[in-house]
């Protein structure tokens, strides 16, 4: 399976980017279990964080703060 390494999803509505290194990401799940509005999940198939519900994001920088890996970048924190 192609999977790209460091995926970029925009909320054009709050204008904000949140950036994942697959590189780094080993679904360790600090990141989605600290995230207050649940917009991260591990998908399953990748094995990797992604932001699902990026437009509940408020970015409160809790994903980027708690990744051991610093594989989480958010243009608001």
């Amino acid at each position: 399976m192609w999977v790209t390494i460091m995926p970029e999803w925009k909320n054009y509505e709050l204008d904000f980017t949140i950036t994942i290194d697959y590189e780094k990401c080993h679904a360790c799940l600090p990141c989605v279990e600290n995230c207050p509005t649940k917009v991260l999940e591990i998908d399953e198939e990748i094995e990797k964080a992604v932001p699902i519900r990026i437009e509940d994001c408020n970015e409160c920088c809790a994903c980027v703060l708690v990744c051991p890996e610093d594989a989480i970048k958010h243009s608001s924190c």
